[in-house]
């Protein structure tokens, strides 16, 4: 969530000036009752929007930053396993894509779980999923 707070805090921004320009707007042309339920209207229209795009984009950047923060700590080799895992390929499967051991996969697969503090697959999939 920490990671939102930055957003957020450009959104209070751009919104704080745009409120400022409606009210120059409205002290220079004093609008009528009607033209001021419509700029209501559509201000409200637009904050929707804003919310309804970032309820739908939060689950993806969460996950896009889980993913860069637990992959940057994992090796180039293990970084394909893990690809790989998230795929939904099997241990045999990726040892014939990978042409590794199985003794080498189970490395692998265990410093994965190590380095993103998970003890199953299932868990370590379950980091990537949207919420």
């Amino acid at each position: 969530m920490f990671i939102m707070w930055p957003k957020l805090l450009r959104y209070s921004i751009i919104l704080g000036i745009v409120s400022f320009l409606i009210q120059a707007v409205f002290e220079k042309y004093k609008p009528d009752s009607e033209m001021l339920i419509l700029i209501t209207a559509f201000a409200f229209l637009f904050i929707l929007l804003g919310f309804w795009i970032g309820y739908s984009w939060r689950d993806k950047i969460i996950v896009n930053y889980r993913k860069q923060l637990y992959f940057s700590k994992l090796s180039e080799r293990e970084r394909e396993v893990a690809e790989l895992i998230l795929m939904n390929f099997s241990n045999k499967e990726i040892i014939a894509e990978l042409n590794v051991e199985h003794s080498t996969l189970k490395t692998h697969i265990n410093q994965i779980y190590k380095k993103c503090s998970t003890k199953t697959r299932k868990e370590f999939k379950t980091l990537f999923l949207p919420n």
